[in-house]
């Protein structure tokens, strides 16, 4: 999003370069009514950066498009509420309108254009024309002084330097203060109360003197404003109506994408209303504690309720940091979670203190302190995960596995057990590769007792077993003829199966696509399994307490049938989950039968904002109100909007309410959920 207006109507007009708004198909700008959100026609072809509303009420509209409407509207257009309208010729290519305002009855459109006006032009009714000459520089702003001259910012051309935060008085262009010579892009100028100008951008200097994204004009010098704050760059400031001051920027995420803050300015110190609360990074691992708590780990420092150290626990009201968390002078990552018998949480990852204290990628949570397991767990080479999943033995001991080949100064090859005291190997663990080195993926203890471990290692135990192998405290052994390739996560049914997700396409040599059941003598694929256009991995999975599976990962369908990167299994068929995940899901644990938690590498799930951690609700169809419990409330709630033929009935989501609807409902009804 790029741009908002307050319409006169109470409505509200976003724009940007998204094409829906609420599930709602809409090009790069929408309408919120205060109900839902709406398309304003068939909006624009290209990046809208500046919204306008004029003195009768329409909306003008600049950016990147070359059409509205479908109507050739180059570079700006206007709205009247039904139908797009051009400004003549608009603005020829290469051309970008930043900037709109209102001055002396007259709109302004201020951006990176030559033609028919330089970089500043005004609407005299049926022509664009210069405003004052124009400007020596790209306009990103348009404002006005408490005195009503016009402010205009922007970005100098490379190699030409020129003022380029400056006002005009009706007369002539001048300076804001100084030459106001920025080195970069000034996206925003905002007056104090007391006279003095504050600049954002994402600028490093103003007239030489070096100055991070926020700057002050003070009548007499430029100055960073209030020390440096966190964001990439800043897109606007705000004073608000009790002298403190809003910032707004953009915080740099994985891949190139960015996600929104807010900072606010009380006169002597900088503070973070959340208003598009969040994770800060990326969350690789989840797990349900036996208290119904859910602790996640990855490599976020923020949490939506605060600060929290790669790892943080929900109790239900509050995200909650464990103690200092962890971390490590280069990189810092938490990949594994597991709950002891005495409810204390292992964690493992990259890092080298926990607490503060020193600990070898390994540690121990008690409720209250951080605890070392030994020296902790050593790199296989610097730079690899290097634990990357944890279980707890029925027997006792904890099994850690990973890129490493020492655990507490003892040889273990890819996975060891410590036993409270020390740390000691299973077998000779797991081999493969020319180097030796190999992934070890996940780990699940079955209801045997036995361990399954998978990964890409090529033998266990001195044996060649491939993908995937049994531990039953003695000896390494394959489960059937195994997987073709990787196996990344686990989850076991309610009858005590196996399932495997992972990078394969073959189980027992027979085709099963990235994921597979074992029943204890053989494998058998879940309908067609996963499919992508891109490197396919199913890479997180859970048992909810419906009998349901859900797999998250990679992958673009489920049994042939769209599902992004998420979707539930019920026993003989594959259904999606909304529209997904825009990123990869790498984590999940639920909650309730009617509260999911995922995380991965996404901003957005079922198409709402939600960075790198989403919550799917109502899991269990019996239970129709959301409350927890399946009773007769249930019922009448399901029968209400059946009556009346609501959508909200149309439980198999064929977009027919009928008695199917009412018999499906009726039999999750029956078994409790």
């Amino acid at each position: 999003m790029r741009a908002v207006a307050a319409m006169p109507d109470g409505s509200l007009v976003v724009a940007g370069a998204f094409t829906t708004a609420g599930g709602v198909p809409a090009n790069r700008i929408a309408r919120w009514n205060g109900a839902g959100w709406e398309a304003l026609g068939d909006g624009v072809d290209g990046t809208t950066y500046a919204l306008q509303v004029l003195p009768d009420g329409d909306l003008a509209v600049g950016g990147a498009f070359v059409n509205a409407g479908g109507v050739s509207a180059r570079k700006i257009a206007r709205w009247d509420g039904s139908a797009w309208h051009t400004y003549a010729n608009g603005f020829s290519s290469p051309a970008t309108v930043y900037a709109l305002a209102v001055h002396n009855g007259e709109l302004l459109a201020g951006g990176d254009f030559n033609v028919n006006a330089t970089r500043l032009a005004r609407w005299d009714g049926t022509a664009w024309q210069n405003f004052a000459g124009g400007t020596g520089f790209a306009v990103f702003h348009l404002s006005h002084a408490a005195n009503g001259d016009l402010v205009v910012a922007g970005k100098q051309s490379p190699g030409i330097p020129v003022s380029n935060i400056v006002r005009h008085n009706g007369t002539s262009w001048i300076p804001i203060g100084g030459q106001s010579q920025a080195d970069n892009i000034v996206h925003c100028v905002a007056e104090l109360a007391n006279g003095d100008f504050v600049a954002a951008g994402n600028f490093t200097n103003i007239d030489g003197v070096p100055i991070g994204k926020l700057a002050r004009w003070d009548g007499s010098s430029w100055s960073t404003f209030a020390g440096e704050i966190t964001s990439d760059t800043v897109f606007f400031v705000k004073p608000l109506a009790d002298s403190r001051l809003a910032v707004g920027g953009a915080n740099p995420l994985r891949d190139g994408r960015y996600w929104s803050g807010m900072y606010i300015w009380d006169g002597s110190a900088w503070s973070s209303p959340d208003l598009e609360p969040g994770f800060n990074g990326v969350i690789h691992v989840a797990t349900r504690l036996r208290n119904g708590n859910i602790v996640v780990g990855g490599e976020f420092t923020k949490t939506p309720s605060g600060p929290a150290n790669r790892v943080a626990c929900w109790d239900g009201t509050h995200w909650n940091p464990l103690g200092e968390g962890v971390s490590d002078a280069v990189f810092t990552i938490v990949d594994a979670l597991a709950e002891g018998p005495s409810g204390d949480i292992f964690v493992g990852g990259i890092f080298n203190t926990a607490g503060g204290a020193p600990a070898n990628n390994i540690a121990r949570w008690d409720g209250t302190s951080w605890h070392a397991m030994g020296s902790g767990i050593q790199r296989f080479s610097s730079g690899d995960l290097v634990v990357n999943d944890i279980a707890v033995m029925p027997s006792g001991g904890v099994i850690a596995t990973g890129a490493f080949d020492t655990a507490g100064g003892v040889p273990a090859n890819h996975i060891a057990r410590w036993d409270g005291s020390a740390w000691w190997p299973l077998g000779s663990g797991m081999g493969g590769g020319s180097t030796g080195f190999v992934f070890m993926n996940s780990l699940i203890v079955m209801p045997s007792g036995d361990l399954v471990a998978g990964g890409s290692f090529t033998s266990a135990g001195g044996l060649p077993i491939k993908y995937i192998a049994r531990w039953d405290g003695t000896n390494w052994w394959p489960l059937g003829q195994g997987l073709n390739n990787q196996a990344n996560s686990f989850a076991l049914m309610p009858n005590g199966d196996l399932i495997a997700g992972g990078l394969f396409r073959l189980a027992d040599g027979m085709t099963a696509n990235r994921i597979a059941r074992w029943n204890g003598t053989s494998w058998s694929p879940l309908g067609s399994g996963m499919a992508g256009t891109s490197t396919t991995w199913v890479l997180a999975l859970d048992t909810l307490p419906s009998g349901e599976l859900v797999a998250g990962g990679i992958f673009d369908t489920a049994g042939g049938v769209a599902a992004k990167n998420i979707a539930v299994w019920d026993g003989a068929a594959w259904r999606p989950m909304s529209t997904g995940t825009d990123g990869g899901v790498y984590a999940m644990a639920h909650r309730t039968s009617t509260d999911l938690f995922v995380g991965g590498d996404f901003l957005t799930a079922g198409g709402h904002d939600s960075a790198y951690f989403a919550r799917w609700a109502c899991l269990c169809p019996a239970d129709f109100n959301g409350d927890g419990f399946v009773n007769g409330d249930d019922y009448d709630a399901f029968a209400s909007l059946f009556d009346i033929a609501d959508p909200g009935a149309d439980l198999n989501n064929d977009g027919f309410v009928n008695g199917d609807d009412y018999d499906g409902f009726a039999s999750h009804f029956d078994v409790g959920c």
